[in-house]
C-alpha cells in the first residue's frame, strides 16, 4: 500500500506534525509513504528539518509552492499532477485547505481512496463559498476523520452530507521520543537563553496566531510582574501572522516585559525547553486535539489552560491541571500559587502511564489503518505495523 499525505506546508505545526509522525510510524512496514505540501513554507527551520528527515526516510516530497493570491484552479491541477506522479493507493489530507484540494481532486479526476482529516477546533466554514467547497470535498471523500468528538459534533451539525463517512480518531504521541536531558544539558540550555538557575520558566508552544491567544499571556505576564513574581515566559512557535507578531512585540515593550518575555520562533528543541520549564500555559480560544498540550503532559509539567473542550479532555491525563476562564489576574494568581508550591519530583516523562495506549501514536496509526484506509488490505497490513 502507498499513502500520499497532503499537508498545508512544511512547518512544525499541529496537523503537519500528525502527518509527519504517521509517516514515521508506518515507515519500515509494508506501507510506502509520500508527501505533498500545498503552500510555500513560512517556517524555514521547520521546512529544513522536515525535508532532512523525509529524505533520510526515502519519502518523496512535492511542494506546490502556492502563495496567497495564486489561482486555486491552477493549484488543483498541480495537485492532480503530483498525485499522478506519486500513484498512491490512498490520499490522506490534514487540515482545511488540504482537505478541500484532496476532496475536489477525487471528485473531478481519477478516483483514489481519499481520507480527509479535521484538525481545527473552530468554525472554518463561515462564508458561502467555503460551505460550498466543503460540501463538494465531502462528496469526493471516502472517509472523514475528526481528531476530537466535539469537532465531529460541530461538523455533523453543519454538514449532514458527511453522514457515515465521519469517524473520530484522537491524536496521539510517541512518548519514547522524549529524551531526558542531563542536569548539565538543562543548565546549558537555560544559559543559552539567558535564564538564571533559579528563575521559574513558563512556556507556551503554539504557532503565533490570534486563535492561540499569546496576547493574553502577555497581559498575564504583566500582572505577574506587577505582583513581584520573578519568571521568564517563553513563547515558542513559528510566526505565520506577521501583523499579529508585530502587535505582540509592541505590547511586550509597552508592558516593559522585554526581560521577562521571549518570542523564540520555531524551535527544534521543544522537548528540551519543556524540561527546563516549571509550567505550561495554553490559553487558546479553539483547539481540536492539541499535540503541544499532550507533549507538555508527557513532560509531566503542570498545565494552566483555557476552559475549552479540548483542554478539558486532555487535562484528565495531567498530574496537575488548572482549567480557567481567560482572566489575566486569575491566571497570574494561579501561576503564583503553582510556582510557590514545592514540586515532589523533577519534571520528566513520568506521565507516560497516564497517557496510556489510548493516546499513543501506535494506537493512532492502527486506528487510521483499521477505520480509514482500504478494508481488507488494511486489516492485513495492520498486523505488520
Amino acid at each position: 500500500m502507498k499513502i500520499a499525505f497532503v499537508i498545508q506546508s512544511l512547518q512544525l505545526a499541529g496537523s503537519e506534525k500528525v502527518a509527519f509522525d504517521l509517516i514515521k510510524q508506518y515507515r519500515g512496514g509494508n506501507i510506502e509513504c509520500s508527501l505533498i505540501a500545498i503552500y510555500r513554507s513560512a517556517d524555514p527551520l521547520g521546512r529544513e528539518r522536515m525535508l532532512s528527515e523525509l529524505k533520510a526516510m526515502g519519502v518523496e516530497t512535492i511542494e506546490l509552492d502556492k502563495l496567497p493570491g495564486h489561482s486555486s484552479m491552477r493549484t488543483l491541477r498541480l495537485f492532480q499532477q503530483a498525485v499522478d506522479r506519486q500513484r498512491p493507493d490512498v490520499v490522506h489530507s490534514h487540515g482545511g485547505i488540504p482537505n478541500m484540494y484532496a476532496g475536489l481532486r477525487n471528485l473531478l479526476y481519477r478516483r483514489i481512496r481519499t481520507v480527509l482529516t479535521l484538525h481545527s477546533g473552530a468554525d472554518d466554514w463561515r462564508g458561502a463559498k467555503d460551505n460550498l467547497l466543503e460540501r463538494l470535498a465531502i462528496r469526493g471523500a471516502d472517509k472523514i476523520v475528526s481528531v476530537a468528538e466535539h469537532v465531529a459534533s460541530v461538523y455533523r451539525n453543519r454538514f449532514y452530507q458527511a453522514g457515515k463517512k465521519l469517524v473520530v480518531i484522537e491524536n496521539g504521541i510517541d512518548p519514547t521520543t522524549f529524551k531526558p536531558l542531563s542536569p548539565e544539558e538543562k543548565r546549558a540550555l537555560r544559559e543559552s537563553l539567558g535564564i538564571g538557575p533559579r528563575t521559574p520558566v513558563l512556556i507556551n508552544v503554539a504557532r503565533i496566531d490570534p486563535i492561540k491567544n499569546q496576547r493574553f499571556l502577555i497581559e498575564t505576564a504583566a500582572s505577574l510582574k506587577a505582583g513581584g513574581t520573578e519568571f521568564r515566559l517563553l513563547l515558542v512557535g513559528n510566526g505565520q501572522d506577521v501583523s499579529y507578531e508585530r502587535e505582540l512585540r509592541r505590547r511586550i515593550v509597552e508592558c516593559r516585559l522585554e526581560t521577562e518575555v521571549a518570542l523564540l520562533g520555531s524551535r527544534s528543541d521543544v522537548h528540551g525547553l519543556l524540561q527546563i520549564s516549571d509550567a505550561f500555559l495554553f490559553p487558546s480560544e479553539f483547539e481540536a486535539s492539541p499535540l503541544a498540550l499532550l507533549e507538555a503532559i508527557c513532560a509531566d509539567l503542570p498545565v494552566v489552560c483555557s476552559n475549552i473542550p479540548a483542554n478539558r479532555r486532555l487535562a484528565e491525563f495531567s498530574r496537575e491541571s488548572h482549567i480557567l476562564e481567560r482572566n489575566p489576574e486569575s491566571w497570574a494568581r494561579t501561576i503564583e500559587r503553582l510556582l510557590s508550591t514545592p514540586v515532589a519530583a523533577a519534571p520528566g516523562p513520568s506521565a507516560v502511564p497516564r497517557l496510556n495506549a489510548h493516546l499513543s501514536l501506535e494506537r493512532v496509526a492502527n486506528d487510521y489503518m483499521r477505520l480509514s484506509y482500504a478494508g481488507g488490505e488494511a486489516a492485513r497490513l495492520e498486523a505488520g505495523l
